[in-house]
């Protein structure tokens, strides 16, 4: 049987009252353990990412600078006192975590 997202919403917060644990609920419920998973999962992203968009946006001040190490493939990045390099094709969303953590 097919249940509506409702039907969800209404069995993560019954898990969530319930002080049992994810096995015990979906046995005494009927559901599947990987589907009810599934649904805590999307739920809480889906939750997390309306946090997020609530946030207000902080942006830093970023120096992006050429140095001698430009021959090795580095580049460098200055947030206030704090000077970071990074490897060429470094992850840009670790970079932009890196730098927002040291925002504060």
């Amino acid at each position: 049987m097919s249940r509506s997202r409702e039907n969800w919403e209404r069995l993560v917060d019954e898990l969530k009252q319930s002080g049992m644990s994810q096995v015990q609920f979906a046995r005494r419920r009927g559901v599947a353990l990987s589907t009810l998973q599934y649904w805590l999962r999307k739920l809480r992203d889906e939750s997390g990412s309306k946090d997020r968009r609530s946030r207000a946006v902080k942006f830093l001040p970023v120096r992006v600078t050429r140095s001698a190490i430009d021959s090795q493939r580095r580049w460098e990045a200055e947030v206030g006192t704090v000077r970071l390099r990074f490897e060429v094709g470094t992850d840009v969303a670790y970079v932009a975590a890196l730098l927002e953590r040291l925002g504060g």
